[in-house]
């Protein structure tokens, strides 16, 4: 069974007999194929993550919490306002400024007197705090929570030994829930990517198929639709392999080269197969 996909997938690269051959067949063989390389590019994506998240997990993330929250820091909350007992605008670093690119200089910057402008982003912050709410910066939009959904009618203060001890009681759970838990986000998020890529892959195939619809308008016998869209699936199959593994170098095809590799390698497939012109119709049955 193996090695019959391994040659399979082999003859799309180039093998004009296996094309001609396969043309005539039905549509499950070539969608089958790649959906399976579509899965099998899935796992090879989620498992990379879960390696991230599983390192996350086993480093010990509350550790790093503990050692971010600066000790000399209190935060209160009180009827949906907060306040600090730090000289304003008071910031967190992030530890990851300058290692990760890309990230901002603080993951959180207080500022309950107001006197910076502008958002999370324009603070160069992951959160900003307001005396009323919070801005946190993402990489599409920023979102605000208001302090007056989560008030109380008590005073809430936080401080690092608050979050020393919160994070000796959460420490024996946090890792299983990681392990856990961001396996089984992965598998949901493998499927719905494998789902998801072979619909618009097996759709976008038809801007391919119109291209060989229109050479085969030009053989003997003419390739029907069918024969067409098969010929690009089977096609689509070296292009798809060598498009992920230059994904996974930080490449892109350019728009639409996509396309002219998938009409590029079903012509060196289909061109040496030469036409099947009836009897009645040859040269030599004319001539004799």
């Amino acid at each position: 069974m193996l090695s019959r996909l391994i040659t399979t997938i082999g003859s799309t690269f180039y093998n004009p007999a296996f094309y001609n051959a396969a043309r005539k067949g039905s549509y499950h063989s070539p969608i089958k194929i790649t959906a399976f390389l579509g899965s099998l590019g899935s796992l090879v994506l989620m498992v990379s993550l879960y390696g991230y998240i599983a390192v996350f997990a086993i480093g010990d993330p509350i550790s790093r919490v503990e050692a971010v929250y600066p000790s000399e820091l209190a935060v209160t909350l009180a009827n949906g306002e907060a306040s600090i007992n730090m000289r304003e605008p008071y910031a967190v670093p992030n530890p990851s400024f300058g290692v990760v690119s890309g990230v901002p200089k603080n993951l959180v910057l207080f500022d309950t007197k107001d006197t910076l402008k502008g958002g999370a982003a324009d603070n160069n912050t992951v959160v900003l705090v307001k005396k009323t709410y919070a801005v946190i910066e993402n990489s599409l939009n920023e979102r605000t929570i208001s302090f007056s959904t989560i008030a109380t009618s008590s005073t809430t203060t936080l401080t690092k030994a608050d979050i020393e001890t919160l994070g000796t009681a959460m420490r024996p759970y946090v890792m299983p829930t990681l392990l856990l838990g961001g396996a089984a986000m992965l598998v949901l998020a493998g499927l719905s990517v494998t789902f998801g890529w072979l619909g618009f892959h097996l759709l976008y195939l038809v801007i391919p198929t119109v291209f060989l619809f229109m050479y085969g308008k030009f053989r003997i016998p003419e390739m029907e639709w069918k024969e067409s869209y098969i010929v690009a699936v089977y096609a689509s199959i070296p292009v798809a392999i060598a498009t992920f593994l230059l994904h996974l170098l930080g490449y892109s095809w350019p728009v639409f080269f996509y396309t002219f590799m998938v009409v590029t390698i079903a012509l060196i497939n289909l061109v040496p197969i030469p036409n099947q012109v009836p009897k009645e119709f040859r040269h030599d049955k004319l001539d004799s």
